[in-house]
């Protein structure tokens, strides 16, 4: 719920290299839920340094959701926080630890394979919530056959640390061209021609 004043989102994750580093030692070295209890510390820093976050968040949960001022900075906590755990289990997820975590479906996944298993492409939209470095060795060959299509301008430094921690990825990059929206409908239908399948994020909105 962020207002940028009109600014699109620039498809960059929030943060520099040291942290990203940091982050990947305590993981390495101490595990995933040593790294969960440096967090809350994380968060604290974040929540006055970050203002343009935070202001968006604050006026949420007072104006929507009609919480008091303690409950909003509660809230504010925890949104940070969750945002947090998700980025620390795409690194561990990335880096082989898949045995820390379990996946739980809903009724709706044996109707969701029968949609996969069908000999055409498919395109899925979802919001983006937790992220794909999590989800796609879960799905097993389904994976390797999903293009997630994003806007592929990741700081590099950080690219090359995350890359240098991680195993082979589970799922295909479809990098979306900012200036060649013909050349995205191109790469699309050879995906789909080949059986495959192209997610999108529907809330991650570029003109």
């Amino acid at each position: 719920m962020d207002n940028n004043n009109g600014k699109e989102w620039s498809g960059k994750t929030r943060g520099g290299s040291f942290g990203y580093r940091f982050f990947i030692f305590l993981i390495d070295r101490l595990g995933v839920r040593f790294a969960y209890v440096f967090l809350a510390f994380v968060v604290i820093y974040f929540i006055p340094f970050a203002p343009k976050a935070t202001g968006a968040s604050w006026w949420y949960a007072r104006n929507i959701l009609k919480k008091n001022r303690f409950r909003s900075l509660a809230f504010l906590f925890v949104n940070y926080y969750r945002f947090g755990q998700t980025l620390i289990d795409k690194v561990a997820v990335s880096a082989g630890k898949k045995d820390c975590y379990q996946f739980i479906f809903d009724e709706s996944y044996p109707r969701f394979l029968e949609t996969l298993n069908q000999e055409r492409g498919a395109i899925m939209v979802s919001a983006h919530v937790g992220n794909w470095e999590i989800g796609a060795p879960f799905f097993d060959k389904y994976g390797k056959k999903m293009h997630v299509a994003m806007l592929d301008a990741e700081y590099r430094k950080i690219k090359e640390m995350l890359e240098q921690h991680s195993e082979d990825r589970n799922y295909n990059i479809l990098p979306l061209d900012e200036t060649d929206g013909l050349s995205n409908i191109l790469r699309a239908k050879t995906i789909l021609d080949r059986h495959e399948y192209i997610c999108f994020q529907a809330d991650r909105f570029l003109g």
